[in-house]
C-alpha cells in the first residue's frame, strides 16, 4: 500500500503510522471506506463546506490524476492533511457559524421528509408506583411538559429537513492561520438538525449567550437561514430528550437507580429551557414569531 501511495500522490518518501502517513510533504491522515456511494457523498460535501478564508474541510487530497482515492485491496482510502487539535471556540464564533451557515446552504439542496420524533410518554406510567410521592409529581410534571414541548415542535417543524454531514466534537478541529480547519467523519450522512442543535447546546452550555448569539448571527449571514428554517431549528431545540434515560429505565434498562435519573432528567430539563428561552429570544431579534 505505501508504494501505491507514494506512486499515486508524488510522494518521495512515505512511512505509515498507525492511520498517519509520515511524508516528504508533510504528515498525512488517511482515511477507509468500504463504501464508493458514501465516499462519493463525503467528498462532494467536504469540497462544498470549503468557505475561504474562513473554513477548510479537510477535503480530500487528490492523486496525481486528479482522483480523490486510491483502492487497494477492495477498499478505498482517501489522503488528508493532518490536524493537530485544539478546543478552540470562543472567540472564533464567526468561523464555526460560517462552517454551521455552510452546512445548511449545502443541506438544503438535498432535503427529506423529516423523521418521526415523538416520545412513547405513556411508558413512564409504569414507574410512578417506584418513586416516592414527590418525585412522582416531578416526573408527571415533566411527562405533562414534555407532551406540550412535543406539540410545539411537531407545529414548527418543517416537513422537509436537509442533509448534512454529522458535526464532531470541535476537538476534531483546530485554527489555521484565524482559519477553522475542520476534521470530517466516515459516518452516514443525517436527516435534520439533530448533531448541530447538540453543538449548539454545548456551545450555549459552555460559552454563554453573547456568544451563542455570534455564533448564530455567523450561521445566519453564511445560510441566509429562511423563517420556516428558523422554526425548524427550534423545533431541534425543543425535541424531548432528557426524559431518555426514564424511558429506558421503564423498559428494562435498570443500570443507574430510578431516583438518580429522575434528578438528572431535572436538571438537563433546566439546562434546556434556559438554551430554548436563549434561541427564542435571538429569534425574537430577528422578529421570528414562533
Amino acid at each position: 500500500m505505501i508504494e501505491q501511495l507514494k506512486a499515486r500522490y508524488g510522494f518521495g518518501d512515505a512511512t505509515l503510522e498507525n492511520d498517519q502517513l509520515l511524508t516528504d510533504y508533510g504528515t498525512k491522515r488517511l482515511e477507509y471506506w468500504q463504501d464508493k456511494a458514501l465516499l462519493d457523498w463525503h467528498t462532494n460535501w467536504r469540497d462544498s463546506c470549503s468557505v475561504t478564508p474562513t473554513v477548510l474541510m479537510d477535503r480530500m487530497i487528490r492523486t496525481k490524476d486528479g482522483k480523490p482515492f486510491i483502492k487497494v485491496d477492495g477498499r478505498y482510502i482517501t489522503v488528508h492533511d493532518h490536524i493537530v487539535p485544539s478546543c478552540l471556540q470562543k472567540g472564533y464564533e464567526q468561523q464555526w457559524g460560517t462552517l454551521l451557515g455552510a452546512m445548511v446552504a449545502n443541506g438544503r439542496k438535498e432535503s427529506k421528509d423529516r423523521e418521526e420524533r415523538a416520545k412513547p410518554l405513556a411508558e413512564l406510567e409504569c414507574l410512578l408506583p417506584s418513586l416516592e410521592p414527590e418525585q412522582q409529581k416531578v416526573v408527571k410534571g415533566l411527562w405533562k411538559e414534555a407532551e406540550k414541548r412535543q406539540a410545539k415542535a411537531e407545529k414548527l417543524a418543517q416537513e422537509k429537513q436537509p442533509v448534512m454531514a454529522q458535526i464532531e466534537a470541535p476537538e476534531q478541529s483546530g485554527i489555521l492561520f484565524h482559519m477553522l480547519v475542520v476534521k470530517g467523519t466516515t459516518k452516514p450522512p443525517e436527516v435534520g438538525y439533530g448533531s448541530m442543535m447538540r453543538f449548539l447546546k454545548n456551545w450555549y452550555a459552555e460559552h454563554g449567550q453573547e456568544s451563542f448569539w455570534a455564533l448564530l448571527d455567523a450561521l445566519d449571514a453564511q445560510a441566509a437561514l429562511t423563517t420556516p428554517e428558523k422554526k425548524a431549528l427550534l423545533a431541534e431545540g425543543l425535541q424531548v430528550h432528557e426524559l431518555d434515560p426514564l424511558l429506558s429505565y421503564a423498559s428494562g434498562n435498570r443500570d443507574k437507580e430510578l431516583a438518580v435519573l429522575v434528578e438528572r432528567a431535572v436538571s438537563d430539563w433546566d439546562k434546556t429551557r434556559t438554551f430554548v428561552s436563549a434561541f427564542a429570544n435571538w429569534l425574537d431579534e430577528k422578529r421570528v414569531k414562533v
